[in-house]
């Protein structure tokens, strides 16, 4: 949990609880997340930033390591490279280690499918 033990009470809080490494790699998954989905509401949610149009769509978790991007809907989202991993029903995660990993083209992509399957049921 970012902030010294205590639950953030925003995003911007979130993230000067992180680590630089982290916070670079958080705030670039923000801004991919904001930018696919301009009317996507942010705020924190268990601890962490979570995204919501029409419901749940994605949440950004941040561990010792990594960062993962995780997906609500993930189950359903198109993974032709098999990078999404989780063993749920339905949610899935993508790991992110260093900014060469962040594949911003194909994050994007998730999160307009994402909210399009929100906006769908």
């Amino acid at each position: 949990m970012a902030c010294g033990g205590k639950k953030p009470g925003s995003v911007d809080e979130f993230l000067t609880g992180l680590s630089p490494e982290q916070q670079e790699l958080v705030a670039e998954v923000r801004r991919i997340i904001r930018q696919a989905a301009p009317r996507i509401s942010e705020s924190v949610k268990w601890g962490m930033p979570c995204y919501e149009q029409d419901g749940l769509v994605c949440a950004i978790m941040a561990a010792k390591k990594h960062v993962s991007l995780g997906f609500y809907q993930g189950t359903k989202l198109a993974d032709p490279d098999g990078l999404l991993e989780g063993t749920g029903t339905k949610l899935r995660h993508v790991k992110i280690h260093t900014p060469k990993e962040i594949r911003k083209a194909l994050f994007a992509r998730w999160v307009k499918q994402a909210v399009r399957l929100n906006v769908e049921k």
